[in-house]
């Protein structure tokens, strides 16, 4: 994958928590990694459910795991790697953040607006369709959570000597 992505950084984290002698192959995106690897010349792909699952479905691959520690409602006989390497817990995220100097009555709008749709039955089915969950947190949990990510990838990072070129 491309270097420093999620795909990058997990499979760092699974090569040093699992003890696998995993080679990082840098491709330019997602889809040159996905093309090499029906054709044999990469083992395996880590990549967001978005990005598989079509190629699943095409018959071109198997996934083998997900991320998280449940398995997916789409996924179910899928196992997750938690079930495989109890404490791998590396999973793509996705927010929405304002500018820091948002005033609060603004922010307190626009969350419970993003809360309200959120809980919508047509945006609820979308995501399922596409194998993600939607949590429900307050902007204090996502900021705390953002700080916690933040964190955690530092150290990955400065455990294996990654770096950008």
């Amino acid at each position: 994958m491309v270097g420093g992505t999620s795909g990058h950084l997990g499979g760092e984290v699974l090569r040093v928590q699992a003890g696998l002698p995993l080679t990082h192959v840098p491709y330019s995106g997602s889809g040159p990694a996905w093309a090499d690897l029906p054709g044999g010349r990469v083992d395996m792909v880590l990549d967001n459910i978005q990005a598989a699952l079509p190629h699943q479905q095409a018959g071109r691959v198997r996934i083998l795991a997900v991320s998280g520690q449940d398995r997916l409602a789409l996924l179910p006989d899928t196992p997750t790697l938690w079930e495989r390497l109890p404490g791998y817990l590396v999973h793509s995220w996705n927010g929405i953040a304002g500018l820091a100097g948002l005033p609060p009555e603004i922010a307190a709008r626009l969350s419970g607006l993003i809360a309200t749709a959120m809980r919508g039955a047509t945006l609820r089915a979308r995501y399922a369709e596409l194998g993600m969950e939607i949590p429900a947190p307050s902007p204090a949990h996502f900021a705390g959570f953002i700080g916690e990510q933040l964190a955690f990838w530092q150290r990955v990072i400065a455990g294996t000597n990654i770096r950008l070129e």
